[in-house]
């Protein structure tokens, strides 16, 4: 794991038939960290197919319903349109803490993909639900 500006992340690519590849990026950003579009640029590695799985305790009514907007839903939002990144998330709770309740601060991007079927599944080893789904690149499908 790197952190690059304020976001940790770690960054994988698999190389699926015929040349065609997925780059998976996962990103941590603490919950009293902010965060520019330049430091969100970081997550950015290919100009090909990108998941980005995020902690990025962050709350916008595009992925979250549960939670008020905070004051860093505003710059992912536009980020994600300036670069063409979809929220995948379907409005599932990513999250539920005890003294909290549910909130969504996960969220799901995709670029130069499909992800269907995307699902949160409720961890009882975590506070943070696992999230599931399927993911086409090109000709190739993955689970």
């Amino acid at each position: 794991m790197a952190v690059i500006g304020r976001i940790e992340q770690v960054h994988a690519t698999i190389h699926l038939a015929r040349g065609t590849a997925l780059t998976v990026t996962s990103a941590y950003i603490p919950p009293k960290h902010t965060f520019t579009a330049t430091d969100l640029d970081t997550l950015l590695t290919t100009d090909g197919a990108q998941l980005i799985g995020a902690d990025a305790n962050a709350h916008a009514l595009a992925w979250d319903r549960a939670s008020p907007p905070n004051t860093k839903d505003e710059t992912l939002t536009q980020w994600c349109i300036a670069n063409q990144l979809l929220v995948c998330n379907t409005g599932e709770c990513t999250r539920y803490a005890r003294h909290h309740g549910e909130s969504t601060p996960d969220v799901t991007l995709s670029r130069n993909c499909t992800v269907y079927t995307w699902t949160s599944l409720y961890s009882p080893d975590s506070d943070h639900h696992h999230i599931l789904f399927d993911v086409i690149v090109g000709d190739a499908q993955m689970h």
